[in-house]
């Protein structure tokens, strides 16, 4: 398994309706697929207001990282490709093999130039395979732990030294459970794209999603077996089930107390809530504790020569300093361009101001790839995957009998 921990420290429905974004072009308007986020019109409007060469077009986002490289996926099989696609890390893999990311080495520069501009070799290598460059990476997120200071307060705990095992969060969650039936104490969202919240807990326990050859389940180790009895024990600790969105709201109206969640959500996390919103990274149960960094790359996926030099203007700008300055203040991600990040003028004092945000710069040595199950049935297995976690954390099944169960549904569906 391929690790980033030489990441510098500073690094940070399906509709095919149109938004339509305000820019000015004579020559071209260029086609975007992305997932929800308001932050990619951020980026554009960025773009325009710092006289953007060419018009862009986001389509309407999609839900998921999946969704994405499905929409792509099609779009390509019918001839009609956007220009750029922001793939998800785990699905950079599929892009390649289905010929939807056009190779970049001689549009972009060479690694050296690359460097100048902001680019360290760890960041280009999540969009990297088999030695060529498909993307240039635009945002990288880590799981990450938010928690209600003042509820952590009121239920006897320390909102500055956070439990970092997890039985000290179990017992925490507990006791902020125990403050009033509108209280639950925890909520681990499981339904992330490409199950990373799941693999996350995996690999914190020093396991993996699959084996190096790529096609080999990994999960049904002792770090797999770890990672559903962490699961189980959320529902004891007060989970309630509910969905994504339920969750979020939950949150910031004060009624969960620890919130398990992309480090991106941390910006939309402290705008809606009325407390200290503090973080904290998962737990390190093991001295080889990783986590599968999230986010996606920019790829070019028009193979019209003309149409190229425009998508990795916009790419470029996307994922450079004033691109990445402006994701990051719209939301948790981490920005990939160093230049961003120590310039005072782009980044240089935003971590200093909101020290939440450091919390996800932290956690970058323990970074590892973001796995994916190869072939067809994957978005399937992904699926599968998610029923069983559900199943686990309500108590409908044990962590053992859904260990055996899961693994007896994954195999078949392996290439």
């Amino acid at each position: 398994m391929k690790h980033l921990a030489h990441l510098p420290s500073a690094m940070c429905g399906i509709a095919l309706s149109i938004i339509p974004t305000v820019a000015w072009s004579e020559n071209m308007t260029l086609d975007v697929i992305t997932q929800n986020g308001t932050f990619y019109q951020a980026v554009v409007d960025a773009y325009v207001a710092n006289g953007a060469k060419y018009s862009v077009t986001l389509q309407a986002p999609s839900k998921t990282y999946d969704e994405v490289a499905q929409r792509a996926v099609r779009a390509a099989m019918i001839g009609n490709p956007p220009d750029v696609v922001f793939m998800g890390y785990d699905r950079m893999e599929l892009a390649k093999d289905r010929k939807i990311a056009m190779p970049l080495d001689d549009l972009v520069g060479t690694q050296q130039e690359l460097e100048r501009q902001g680019y360290p070799t760890s960041a280009l290598d999540l969009c990297r395979l088999e030695g060529k460059l498909y993307g240039l990476p635009f945002a990288t997120s880590v799981p990450s732990i938010f928690y209600n200071a003042e509820l952590v307060k009121q239920a006897g705990g320390n909102a500055d030294a956070f439990p970092d095992t997890w039985d000290g969060i179990f017992e925490l969650a507990t006791k902020i459970s125990a403050l009033g039936r509108d209280k639950s104490g925890i909520f681990f969202r499981y339904d992330h794209s490409g199950n990373w919240s799941w693999q996350a807990l995996i690999t914190s326990f020093g396991g993996q999603l699959i084996k190096d050859d790529g096609k080999t389940i990994a999960f049904d180790g002792p770090a797999g077996q770890s990672s559903f009895d962490v699961l189980y024990r959320l529902k004891d600790a007060g989970m309630i089930d509910m969905t994504t969105d339920q969750a979020k709201q939950s949150f910031t109206s004060g009624a969960v107390g620890i919130y398990f969640d992309s480090s991106a959500s941390l910006i939309s996390l402290q705008e809606g809530s009325q407390f200290r919103v503090g973080t904290a990274q998962y737990p390190s149960p093991v001295a080889n504790s990783r986590l599968p960094g999230g986010g996606n790359c920019a790829i070019l996926t028009t193979p019209k020569a003309e149409r190229q030099k425009a998508a990795v203007d916009f790419m470029k700008f996307a994922t450079g300093p004033v691109g990445q300055t402006a994701l990051v203040k719209a939301t948790g991600y981490i920005s990939t361009n160093m230049l961003a990040n120590e310039d005072p003028a782009y980044l240089g004092n935003f971590y200093k101001d909101n020290p939440a945000a450091r919390t996800a710069v932290n956690t970058l040595p323990r970074l590892t790839n973001w796995q994916s199950f190869p072939g067809k049935n994957s978005p399937k297995i992904v699926d599968v995957i998610r029923g069983y976690l559900q199943s686990v954390i309500t108590h409908r099944t044990t962590p053992e009998k859904a260990m055996r169960g899961l693994v007896a549904e994954v195999k078949p569906l392996l290439p």
